[in-house]
């Protein structure tokens, strides 16, 4: 396992804690689980980070990479310099709502239009929300009431769709109480970010009292916005790329009658490519230049 890797090769640092995490439940359930013990995830971070302020004071910046992701580093190496700040947070952003039915059918969604939702729907949701205002707001109910009661909804019992409706609405409540808000603060994603110094030190002062016990990556945002004047800096368009699944690669070359996926994965002007696997690893990097074949 990892003590004898570290053994052997001496690039490993053990921090404790959990050795692995769970799966992720599916789709937007993923950023508000709220678990009993802390991700081990999450906690290598900030572990990782104190052991750095002990060990390695002198740094002035760190990277994150996962081992399913690649990073140009000359690039980056630039990017830095161009932006150079001890207060940077480098990455790929996001902002995610913490509510149950975001992100789920928005573009159907229309909370004023005439006739878009049955009255039992409308009433349903109003009351929900009145009731127990955390955790989903209206338009997330009305998301919602339309899966539990599908087409126009003239069908629907209003006590079936009550129950409906607050059993989805009760898979919000941890994270409405946790968090205390209904919008998780920008947030790098965790496949590749840097911070300046004052960050990270942060991170790794604090690192006994932070959250550990949501979605690792959003929980970055929570830690941050603890910290005055950060420089935050986007990745340049384009640079961040999230590759497919090589599953899903291979079943659309199947339809097409093409083999393999390599060219179309791997745009120009890439800094960092998530969810590298070891064929990709194999077939695209060139060891040589520390580069991605495109």
């Amino acid at each position: 396992g990892a003590m004898q890797e570290g053994k052997v090769f001496g690039d490993l640092v053990l921090v404790g804690g959990p050795d692995h995490d769970e799966p992720d439940p599916p789709g937007h359930a993923a950023y508000l689980q709220v678990r009993q013990e802390p991700f081990a995830r999450a906690f290598r971070v900030v572990r990782a980070l104190a052991w750095l302020l002990e060990h390695r004071p002198d740094f002035e910046y760190v990277l994150q990479l996962r081992d399913t992701s690649f990073v140009h580093l000359p690039k980056l190496i630039d990017l830095v310099a161009l932006n150079r700040n001890n207060s940077l947070v480098l990455g790929h952003f996001a902002e995610t709502p913490l509510t149950v039915g975001s992100g789920e059918g928005e573009e159907e969604v229309c909370e004023t239009c005439a006739n878009a939702w049955s009255e039992v729907q409308e009433k349903v949701c109003l009351e929900r929300t009145r009731l127990v205002p955390g955790g989903m707001d209206f338009r997330g109910c009305l998301v919602v009431a339309r899966r539990c009661c599908p087409g126009d909804g003239t069908n629907c019992d209003a006590r079936e769709l009550e129950a409906c409706v607050q059993e989805a609405h009760a898979t919000g409540y941890p994270a409405a109480i946790y968090y205390g808000t209904a919008l998780a603060p920008r947030w790098p994603h965790g496949a590749g970010w840097v911070l300046g110094r004052r960050p990270a030190e942060f991170i790794g002062m604090n690192y006994r009292d932070l959250k550990l016990r949501g979605m690792p990556d959003m929980l970055m945002g929570f830690w941050l916005a603890s910290v005055e004047d950060l420089h935050f800096v986007d990745f340049p368009p384009g640079s961040f790329h999230e590759l497919p699944s090589s599953a899903a690669v291979a079943a659309a070359a199947a339809e097409e009658e093409e083999e393999g996926d390599e060219g179309a994965a791997c745009p120009a002007g890439l800094l960092v490519a998530h969810a590298m696997d070891l064929p990709r690893w194999s077939s695209w990097f060139d060891s040589s230049t520390c580069e991605l074949r495109c």
